[in-house]
């Protein structure tokens, strides 16, 4: 893949249903589901599908999207790799990804997107075609761009959601569609086109974020977003 840097996001579902859990995992799962859920009110409760979903030992990745910039035209053109064998969209997303010499540009990347997709390369034995996707460190730009990150001058307190910066910034927002919350029951029901929109739009959506605020270009239209 070539450009000088790329936008990456990606859907996770449990890696298996909580019954085919080994007693000594269930426990864990039942212990650290009561502590986070400790004090929370009933409709803010976590369960197993979103516990799983966002762990690399008990989830997996189904879906990762691309975004380039064609300043040519001004769109932004997106790909997706997505399968119910995770190891099929990691072993694609490598070959993407071999001899891109950019920066990937991402919304809380650095702690959970690319860790995640390292931590499941490792379990099928796959290495990361590009060396430079581990480099996980701190306080830098290249060759991970975490917006969220960088936009908040790395102070946790000062981070927002992605489809709240949106808003802010006037940008198309794909949590209008679909949240988080709902790929699992599309992935089950098979629903991998409305899966891969959801995916892209957020890919879009990072990308034209770091387009405006860091690149101060202006925004890019819907209508100017190449789904694929």
């Amino acid at each position: 893949m070539s450009g000088t840097f790329m936008a990456l996001d990606i859907e996770t579902v449990p890696r298996c249903e909580y019954s085919d859990l080994s007693p000594t995992v269930q426990a864990w799962v039942d212990g650290k589901l009561a502590r986070i859920n400790a004090g929370r009110e009933e409709d803010d409760e976590w369960d197993y599908v979103k516990l799983a979903s966002l762990d690399w030992d008990l989830g997996k990745v189904i879906c990762i999207s691309l975004g380039l910039y064609n300043e040519s035209t001004g769109s932004i053109r997106l790909k997706s790799l997505i399968d119910r064998e995770e190891r099929t969209v990691l072993t694609d997303f490598n070959q993407m990804i071999e001899g891109f010499r950019g920066d990937y540009i991402h919304y809380n990347g650095l702690s959970f997107d690319i860790p995640f997709i390292l931590q499941r390369m490792a379990y099928h034995g796959i290495f990361a075609a590009d060396p430079r996707l581990d480099s996980l460190a701190r306080y830098r730009k290249s060759p991970h761009f975490d917006l969220m990150q960088v936009w908040a001058n790395w102070d946790y307190t000062k981070t927002k959601p992605l489809n709240v910066l949106a808003n802010i910034s006037d940008l198309p927002n794909p949590k209008d569609e679909m949240d988080g919350s709902m790929v699992y029951a599309y992935f089950k029901a098979g629903e991998f086109e409305a899966i891969k929109r959801y995916c892209e739009f957020d890919t879009a959506t990072v990308l034209n974020l770091y387009l405006h605020l860091i690149r101060k270009q202006e925004v890019v239209p819907l209508e100017r977003y190449e789904f694929s």
